[in-house]
């Protein structure tokens, strides 16, 4: 009897407590997330005057690239076009390197197919959190004393750096941010549109960057007739057609008037003069550049020892133009293919923020390149999540449509 007895209480004690093996799970998307965020916080210090600034973010950056590559190969499934995919974005991506130099080329290529399990809104708000604190840590700082304020003289005012490198770099990533932040929020009310006005005013009276300036109006506007007042219904046909022209269209805008541009008629010297002198520029850059499959190295001259130079002054600033000729042809149409596949989106979706978004980006893009970078422009990390949404609307269309073929 002692004996089934004790045989009873061993077999009730192993049902009730059942010892299982050690093991670690790992939340891709929270790993993704933490190493988006930290190398986007050290993406902007890297263009501050911080002394450890840019060999910090070396380092983020060869580390993120050995975590993301270990992530890609904790995915559960691969599927034979997205493994497809993934291998053509990181293959262009790593010609565009060969030729230009810029290593965080690669770096983008990893979060852009790590992204597609990832909540597009958490991309977003991870973004706006840690370029929006290392931007006021280094304004902060500034303000502190501890990074000096660079003063420049620029369009018959000074402009100041508070604590970048350059006056113009904190202007982009507040619009930006406020991009995003119009992205997440369900509903925006008019005191944060007022927030949005007076702030843009503030970045305007110390940075004096007038395209910035009038952009953030445009988006705040058009934001207001869109969205605050429901005016437009983008999943229209005409919309959908009209969308794919878009980012193409700019695109050709902006070669056309380069290569078109001419000093000695005036309404030309007008255009350019509206466009801070990027026409006159990016004219000498196909005069010095030819377009290449793979793209070339381009050499700039624009800064010395934190100062703008005077003389032989030669600057890209446009994202069409450096595209083209730094990127690469096949660099330039990959890319626009994806802009205009997520614009195209947007308005099947009738997702009228994400094209406020994506329009201020093409627009924005004719005269500053910031369509390639991820940490505070983060729509190109949107590419894998919203085609895995589409090609579920597809699946889930041809599904009904059998259903009704066999029926009748």
């Amino acid at each position: 009897m002692k004996i089934a007895s004790a045989l009873h209480l061993k077999s009730s004690f192993q049902a009730r407590y059942v010892i299982r093996p050690y093991s670690i799970t790992l939340d891709r998307e929270l790993l993704f997330l933490l190493v988006y965020s930290i190398y986007s916080f050290t993406a902007v210090l890297s263009s501050s005057l911080f002394a450890f600034a840019s060999v910090l973010s070396s380092l983020v950056m060869y580390a993120s690239c050995g975590v993301l590559v270990f992530l890609w190969f904790l995915q559960k499934q691969f599927d034979t076009k997205r493994i497809l995919l993934h291998i053509i974005i990181v293959v262009v991506m790593c010609l565009a390197v060969l030729t230009t130099g810029r290593k965080n080329l690669l770096l983008f290529s990893l979060f852009i197919i790590n992204a597609g399990a990832v909540d597009v809104n958490k991309i977003a708000r991870t973004s706006i959190v840690a370029t929006f604190s290392a931007t006021c840590l280094v304004i902060l700082s500034c303000k502190a004393g501890v990074l000096p304020d660079r003063v420049y003289y620029h369009e018959g005012a000074l402009a100041h750096s508070l604590g970048f490198s350059y006056y113009g770099s904190y202007p982009y990533i507040i619009m930006f941010n406020m991009l995003a932040y119009l992205y997440v929020r369900k509903k925006l009310h008019w005191v944060e549109i007022i927030a949005f006005v007076l702030l843009n005013n503030y970045i305007y009276y110390n940075s004096t960057l007038r395209l910035t300036y009038y952009l953030s109006l445009f988006v705040v506007l058009l934001y207001v007739v869109m969205i605050k007042m429901d005016f437009v219904t983008l999943n229209r046909k005409l919309y959908r057609r009209l969308s794919l022209l878009v980012f193409p269209g700019f695109f050709l805008f902006t070669i056309i008037g380069s290569l078109k541009y001419n000093s000695q008629r005036r309404w030309w010297r007008e255009l350019n003069d509206l466009l801070s002198g990027r026409l006159y520029l990016s004219k000498i850059a196909f005069q010095r550049y030819h377009v290449k499959p793979f793209g070339q190295f381009i050499e700039t001259n624009n800064m010395i020892n934190g100062r703008i130079v005077t003389t032989n002054y030669f600057y890209i600033d446009s994202g069409y133009i450096y595209a083209i000729l730094g990127y690469g042809l096949v660099f330039t149409l990959l890319l626009l293919a994806v802009y205009s596949f997520l614009i195209h989106y947007s308005c099947r979706t009738n997702d009228k923020k994400l094209f406020v978004w994506l329009l201020s980006l093409a627009i924005f893009t004719v005269v500053n390149n910031v369509w390639v970078s991820v940490h505070y422009n983060c729509l190109l990390l949107m590419l894998m999540p919203f085609l895995n949404d589409a090609s579920l609307r597809l699946q889930k269309k041809l599904q009904e449509v059998i259903k009704f073929a066999t029926k009748t």
